[in-house]
């Protein structure tokens, strides 16, 4: 968020109304705020970034490393081809679930696996890295 509020792109990307793909800590800087260097970010999405706290389930580990399922909430990016279906992921942060959550992912907590709000989309997991399932979703994204 320095990078991009020293830049000015903090105003330029809130401001822009073409689709716009956030994937990863690019979907965690769209969110209000963020406990990963306690800072506010672009506010585009009205949730939280939170930590994964596995101290009641060790077994899972943190960095969520690998492949889970995503599950459509409402049709948008995920849709029916691809909701149940594995994407890849790499993270130790993640978006709690909000209005603005059309998928989600359960991994000690249920997450917001795809937010969308008017011309803004963001997804935790990593399309281009999830084969066949990502391709779709990417090209959900370019078909909009």
């Amino acid at each position: 968020m320095g990078y991009l509020k020293e830049k000015g792109l903090d105003t330029l990307i809130a401001s822009l109304k073409q689709p716009v793909l956030g994937i990863c800590i690019g979907m965690q800087l769209m969110c209000r705020h963020s406990e990963e260097g306690d800072v506010d970010g672009l506010g585009i999405f009205d949730t939280c970034v939170k930590r994964f706290d596995n101290s009641e389930c060790p077994q899972h580990k943190i960095p969520h490393v690998g492949w889970n399922t995503v599950e459509a909430k409402v049709e948008g990016l995920v849709d029916a081809k691809v909701s149940g279906r594995h994407v890849y992921y790499v993270h130790s942060y993640y978006a709690e679930p909000c209005q603005h959550t059309e998928a989600v992912t359960d991994y000690i907590v249920p997450f917001s696996a795809v937010l969308h709000r008017d011309n803004f989309y963001a997804t935790q997991f990593h399309p281009e890295k999830s084969g066949s399932v990502g391709e779709m979703i990417l090209r959900n994204f370019l078909d909009l």
